[in-house]
Formats: C-alpha cells, structure tokens, sequence
C-alpha cells in the first residue's frame, strides 16, 4: 500500500486484518503468518483474551509491538506493529452498560493514524442484534467525525461484520447459507 502522507511523500507500508477468534490456540499460526508475510501492521478482532493475558512476547521476539484492547469473551481487539509509534488510544465506544473492546487506534510517528474496529454481528434484519449494529455504526461515524479531521491521512480497518453475498456466510455445519 503506498499512501501520500501531507508532506507530498510517499511511505510505502503493508496493513493487513484478521478476525483471529481467539487468539491464544492460534499463536503457532499467527507467528508463522507474520514471518512468512511480514505486514508493517496488522489489525486482530475478536481476541477472546484479556489484555493481560496477550501472547505479547512471542509477538515482540518477531519484531511486534502490541497494543491490546482485550475482553475474555467474544470481543477484543488488537494492533501489532513494526513501524515506530507515537500513541495509542482504546476506545470503549458501546452503551454505559456494556464497554465491549471493539474500537481502538494508533498515531504512526510517519503520520499516519490507524484505526481497528470490530463490528458486533446483526444476526437477522430487525433483531434487536441488528439494531444494536446500526447504533454502533452510527456512533462509530460520529466518532470518527468528531476524532479525525476530514485532511488527515487515516486508515480504517477491521471486521465490519458484513456478508454482501449468499458465499460469505454460512452455517456452524457449514452445510447450509445463513
């Protein structure tokens, strides 16, 4: 990916995503990954883990740093990255009643400010999933709106938790489209 920073240069970088649900059994795998495609930074969704029980060192012996906003259920997300870092923030964006790790971003020092979302599921149209969805969507916007000016160079990724067709989601069987 290059991206044309504010100062008319260019900075050539690799950002990739996973959904890694549940990070902790997936570390073999994760470890290999990152050795074999090396991304200058790598945004994780759905860690099932505590922030402090993040496998960090097995991360950082790969040239990582980690910057965990973790959840012991379904949520959790997570930014690695090789590419020097000037600050991070999480953001716990849901109802007062329930701070879900879903959001969180950092300030690359080139410039650049990444941002990691993970989108709760809508289930069906018109479940009460679905518009908790919609709600977290809005404010997301709104977050957005009011936390990066429209000039800055921003990268948004992560897992939006959309399926556009019949092929991208199916059952736990895998036997039938949901």
């Amino acid at each position: 990916m290059k991206v044309r920073m504010q100062r008319n240069t260019l900075f050539r970088m690799k950002v990739a995503t996973w959904n890694v649900n549940g990070v902790r059994p997936r570390i073999p795998n994760l470890c290999r990954w990152l050795t074999d495609h090396r991304p200058s930074v790598l945004c994780l969704q759905e860690l099932r883990c505590p922030t402090d029980k993040f496998p960090q060192p097995e991360l950082q012996t790969l040239g990582y740093e980690s910057f965990v906003f973790g959840q012991s259920r379904v949520n959790g997300v997570a930014i690695l990255s090789t590419e020097p870092v000037q600050s991070y923030n999480s953001v716990p964006l849901n109802s007062e009643n329930e701070k879900e790790a879903r959001l969180q971003w950092i300030h690359l020092k080139s410039g650049i400010k990444l941002v990691n979302v993970y989108v709760p599921s809508g289930k069906e149209v018109g479940s009460e999933y679905y518009m908790f969805k919609v709600q977290f969507l809005q404010k997301l916007r709104k977050w957005l709106d009011e936390t990066f000016d429209k000039q800055e160079d921003v990268i948004l990724c992560g897992d939006f938790n959309v399926s556009p067709t019949d092929s991208d989601a199916s059952s736990e069987e895998g036997k039938e489209v949901i």
